[in-house]
């Protein structure tokens, strides 16, 4: 990638501190919990303007709505940002053009129709919607692999070919990443240290899952991307229990947790994983208060609150008690 060099935007970061205003605050979520779905749709529609008239027992439209609200929102910010930042908002929301390939591919080896898979997809700052068109039109995963404008080497036969793709297509995007950290001057302190914390996020997620399936520990190394020395070391714990407590002993999770089974503690590290990065997001905004780390945090705190809306009308549909939701919500 060519050297790009950021400078100082005034107009563009006050925009988006405007745009974080319209967040959700912690004293509405307090009011959110009490409300029944419809009530809560109904509070947030004026934000979420697409989640207007879906029925809130929907939860896969549900779902779609809030995800395109989100890139709608994203695209907003793309529009009012100058070229050279547009090049890292549209390589950051490569990811979602990355879930996309993973819900095609899925879609082809779970053998849902072609129209499933439409309704699925997410709006792309990157390619117009022929593009993905085409890519649901294969007739198989490896066909679909093939037709990518990029490579990934996917071996023949996996016992868990979603996780491998999954794991391949993440390392893809994490190397795009990487070469725009490094093709960066002028603000490319912040945006690494603002990937490093992701990647570092991502690999501690992908070794919880292989050590839950048993994974031999020299073949959760293969699966961990650009790796620090920390996570190389993380990889090596036994247990999710012994996990846990060497990311408390790093610092990466604030508080030890205690569930009863692997299952809720898998459940409850994720969380305190994600409340990790959104706090390490945030203090990047506050010490670069007119870099490209403003943008970055903004679309960062966006993400959490379409996860945490989703929990919480998802928690409220299946009868979860307040206090259960409460515990599957990223604290912003």
């Amino acid at each position: 990638m060519k050297r790009l060099r950021l400078g100082f935007y005034p107009y563009a970061y006050a925009r988006v501190t405007v745009m974080k205003g319209d967040l959700i605050k912690k004293d509405d979520w307090k009011n959110y919990m009490k409300m029944g779905p419809n009530e809560l749709l109904r509070a947030v529609s004026g934000t979420y303007k697409e989640i207007e008239k879906v029925d809130a027992a929907d939860t896969t439209s549900l779902e779609i709505a809030l995800n395109r609200s989100m890139m709608n929102t994203f695209a907003k910010l793309n529009r009012i940002s100058d070229e050279k930042l547009q090049k890292v908002i549209q390589l950051y929301a490569q990811r979602y053009d990355v879930e996309n390939i993973k819900t095609i591919i899925r879609g082809k080896i779970s053998q849902i129709s072609n129209e499933e898979i439409t309704q699925l997809m997410l709006p792309s700052l990157n390619y117009d919607t022929s593009f993905f068109s085409d890519l649901i039109k294969k007739e198989t995963a490896h066909a679909v692999i093939a037709a990518l404008p990029f490579d990934i080497d996917v071996p023949k036969s996996s016992d868990d070919e979603m996780f491998v793709i999954d794991n391949l297509l993440d390392r893809h995007y994490m190397e795009l990443l990487a070469g725009l950290s490094t093709a960066l001057r002028g603000q490319g302190k912040a945006f690494r240290s603002f990937i490093d914390a992701e990647r570092n996020i991502l690999n501690v997620k992908t070794i919880m899952r292989l050590i839950q399936e048993k994974t031999k520990q020299e073949d959760i190394q293969h699966y961990i991307i650009l790796p620090s020395p920390d996570i190389t070391e993380l990889a090596k714990s036994a247990t999710i229990k012994e996990l846990a407590a060497a990311l408390h002993k790093k610092g990466l999770i604030e508080n030890m947790p205690h569930a009863a089974t692997e299952s809720e503690l898998c459940t409850e590290l994720e969380i305190a994983l994600d409340t990790t990065l959104l706090k390490k997001e945030s203090l990047l905004m506050h010490q670069h208060p007119l870099t490209v780390s403003v943008m970055l945090g903004f679309m960062l705190l966006k993400e959490i609150e379409v996860r945490n809306l989703k929990v919480v009308l998802k928690g409220k549909l299946l009868g979860l008690n307040t206090q259960q939701i409460e515990r599957l919500v990223v604290a912003a």
